[in-house]
Parts: structure tokens; C-alpha cells; sequence
């Protein structure tokens, strides 16, 4: 810490918010009295936050979350029943497959294709238009928009699609709940699952759901009690409540000023031959380079400067608001000295062929094996890139000569082996 590093990562307080620090430095870390409410039966201050919250949103129903937004994605499936089938993009959180095989479900993933930085896109409206017509007997529509790299699902569109087709839909955009200061939507979701410290002022493992159907909050409310601590921080809906209060009386104006000073950046990196992302967030700068691992580490050890996460071809930078403008001049130039080539390889992908669900899996006796002996065999777990923990097979899906590349390509969590 002495070292000071220049954070474009999550939390994005970054410890500068004076609201959110005089909240640190009180002694408000307290519990259930009657003076500061309940979160499991809220008539006072708690409540008052969910209807404020609820109001700025355009949404019928919020409930604040404090054990992140795992938890909301948790509670937010749990509305369906054992054995319905759910669509999900393969940008899917963990958490979402987690969900699938503890309650039961019948995943089906959506069609998907690797843009030139091999990141998986956000599923088109012709192939979740497909998914439907091809699972007539689907319940509900589960979609991350946008995803870790700040890629936009055709959200409006894919609303009307899943409405048409009478699913529930559930949309994870806690890589964007910044946005929704910025503008609204003229048509939400069902659900929508947030995350608050990702890309504004508040504690890590803040979040928020909303709903917009209001026979599913009792639902999500009963999901939310199972996967919630009996002791939720009082520190963490403070600092909930003190992110909105900026957010409404300075921070829209700033977040507004800053998405078009890194519209600007962006564009200058483009024009000048970095092979950096576009048509994402503004607030995420993913750069595509070739040896994009050692460039990190170049650019912590020389510039001081930390990326958010890291891949083989990729590296991600979540700017704040509380990033001093010089920091980000900083991040240009070392950029443009470090990163001037793009990555050449281009990764094939094809969805791994499903043999049974999650829930089924799990039920199984399972061995390990090498993994150059896996080929033809149905995983027995989930194995996922960390970050941004999104699958790469998930349990009961057949491993093929698709799926090895990039477990061999990418930092994964429950592989060891000598490749």
C-alpha cells in the first residue's frame, strides 16, 4: 500500500469519497435496534432507502444487497422451479451456474461467437430469438449485460423478445450499474441484478436488485433470506445510501463529464494504432495486445499503474470518477509505450455439447484424470476463467478439442495439470 499504485480497478472509491470515509471513521457499525431498522423486515431507514432507490430506478421493488451480487443472482433464480429450463449467455457469472445446479434447473446457453480480441460477445437478438423458437418449453431469459468488458447486449430488444415469449428476465448488469445514472432505459427487465462498488463510490460487496414484476418480489424476497447473512452490515447500506445521495447531488454531473473525456481517450488510443475496444462501457479501456501478461506487469512495475484483470490477449482498466485526470493521461501514454502491438491469436470457439445438467452432475461420482486425457469426457465440474469467472465448460458438458485451447489459454480455477 506504502507503494502507492494507480488503482483502475474495483472498488472504485478508491478511498477518496469524503461521504463514504466519514461513514469509515464513525462508529456506525451497528446491528438490528429499533432505531436502525431491519433488513429482513424493514419499516424505518431501511425501508425508506428501498423506496428511494427503488423511485430513481424506474423500478416497483429494490432490495439492498450486502453480501454482493452473487447473492442477488442466487435470490433472482431462484423464482423458477426444479427442472424449468432457463436461457443464459455464456457470459454467465459463476454464481448463475451455482444457481442453475442448486435449484435444479435446465440450462440452455445461447449461441455466442469471439470478437477480434477472442472475448465473447453478448448474445445477438437473432440467436436468443433462435433459442426461443428452439425451447419452446423455456421459462425464463438470463443475460449480462453488459459483460466483464463492458460489451451491451441489444437490451430493449431482447426485453420485447422475452415478453412476447412470456419469460421471466433477468438481467445481471453489475459490471453497469453506473449507467443507469446516465440514462434510462424505456423498458426494463423483470429483474435486474446490480453491483455498486464495481463503478461507483460504495463498499465492495454492495449491490442491489430490482424488480419490475411485482408477483416475483415476494419470491426473490424468501431467496434473499437463504443466501444472506443474519448479521448484514450496517457499514455496507450506509455507504449504499451515502454512493446514491452523491450520485444525485454531484456525482451524475461528474460521471456525465467523464464518460466524454474517455470517449475522447479512447478514440486517441484508436487513431493511433492501439488495438483497443470501442463499442463498450467508457468506463472500462480494454487494450488487446501480445503478451498482454507481461505488459501488466510491465505497466505495475515501471508506471505503478494496476489493471482491473488480465488475460493472454487482453488487459481491462476500470476507470472511476475518483481517478485523477493526470492518472489517466498516465495510463495513455504507457499505453501507447507498451502496447502498440495486437495479439495475433485468434481462438476458435464452439459451445460445449451438454450430457446432463448441473443438478444431475453433481450427483455423480466423478474421477480425475489428466487433461490430455479428457478429451470425449463430461466434466465433472465447472471450470471457469478467474477473473471475470465466467465458464469455460460447465459441469455436464462434454469436453472437445474446442474447450482445451482455452483452458490452456486462460487463468482457470479447478485445473492442475502440466500442458
Amino acid at each position: 500500500m506504502k507503494k502507492k499504485y494507480i488503482s483502475f480497478h474495483t472498488p472504485c472509491h478508491m478511498g477518496r469519497n469524503k461521504r463514504l470515509n466519514s461513514i469509515l471513521k464513525s462508529s456506525l457499525d451497528l446491528t438490528e435496534l429499533e432505531e436502525t431498522d431491519n433488513l429482513f423486515s424493514e419499516e424505518g431507514c431501511i425501508k425508506n432507502l428501498e423506496e428511494k432507490m427503488a423511485k430513481a430506478f424506474d423500478a416497483k421493488v429494490f432490495y439492498p444487497l450486502v453480501n454482493g451480487a452473487t447473492s442477488g443472482v442466487m435470490a433472482a433464480l431462484s423464482v423458477f422451479e426444479e427442472g424449468d429450463k432457463i436461457l443464459l449467455d455464456r457470459n454467465a457469472h459463476i454464481s448463475a451456474i451455482n444457481a442453475v445446479r442448486i435449484f435444479g434447473l435446465d440450462p440452455v446457453f445461447i449461441e455466442t461467437k469471439l470478437n477480434d480480441f477472442n472475448i465473447p460477445e453478448p448474445p445477438t437478438p437473432s440467436a436468443v430469438e433462435r433459442a426461443i423458437k428452439e425451447n419452446t418449453d423455456v421459462k425464463g431469459i438470463f443475460i449480462t449485460t453488459p459483460n466483464y468488458y463492458g460489451m451491451f447486449a441489444k437490451e430493449e430488444e431482447v426485453i420485447k423478445m422475452s415478453r412476447k415469449a412470456g419469460l421471466v428476465t433477468i438481467f445481471d448488469e453489475a459490471h453497469g450499474t453506473h449507467i443507469k445514472y446516465l440514462e434510462k432505459r424505456e423498458i426494463n427487465p423483470d429483474i435486474s441484478i446490480l453491483s455498486f462498488h464495481k463503478n461507483l463510490p460504495s463498499l465492495t460487496q454492495t449491490g442491489g436488485i430490482l424488480i419490475n414484476k411485482k408477483e416475483l418480489a415476494h419470491r426473490v424476497k424468501n431467496g434473499l433470506r437463504c443466501f444472506t447473512s443474519t448479521s448484514p452490515s450496517y457499514l455496507f447500506m450506509l455507504s449504499l445510501d451515502a454512493m446514491h445521495s452523491y450520485m444525485e447531488e454531484e456525482g451524475k454531473k461528474r460521471l456525465k463529464e467523464y464518460k466524454g473525456y474517455l470517449e475522447g481517450v479512447k478514440k486517441e488510443l484508436s487513431d493511433m494504432g492501439i488495438n483497443i475496444l470501442t463499442d463498450n462501457d467508457a468506463f472500462k479501456i480494454v487494450v488487446n495486445t501480445d503478451c498482454a501478461k507481461d505488459k501488466a506487469r510491465l505497466l505495475k512495475e515501471k508506471k505503478k499503474i494496476v489493471p482491473e484483470m488480465c488475460d493472454d490477449f487482453n488487459i481491462t482498466f476500470i476507470v472511476s470518477i475518483h481517478n485523477y485526470k493526470k492518472e489517466i493521461e498516465l495510463l495513455k501514454k504507457s499505453l501507447i509505450e507498451f502496447c502498440a502491438e495486437g495479439a495475433k491469436t485468434k481462438l476458435t470457439y464452439k459451445l460445449p455439447v451438454k450430457a446432463m445438467t448441473p443438478g444431475e452432475i453433481s450427483k455423480k461420482e466423478t474421477e480425475t484424470v489428466p487433461l490430455k486425457n479428457a478429451l470425449g469426457r463430461i466434466s465433472g465440474k465447472t471450470i471457469i476463467e478467474f477473473p471475470p469467472s465466467i465458464p469455460i465448460i460447465c459441469e455436464g458438458e462434454i469436453i472437445d478439442e474446442f474447450v482445451l485451447p482455452f483452458i490452456k489459454n486462460k487463468t482457470v480455477e479447478c485445473v492442475k495439470d502440466e500442458f
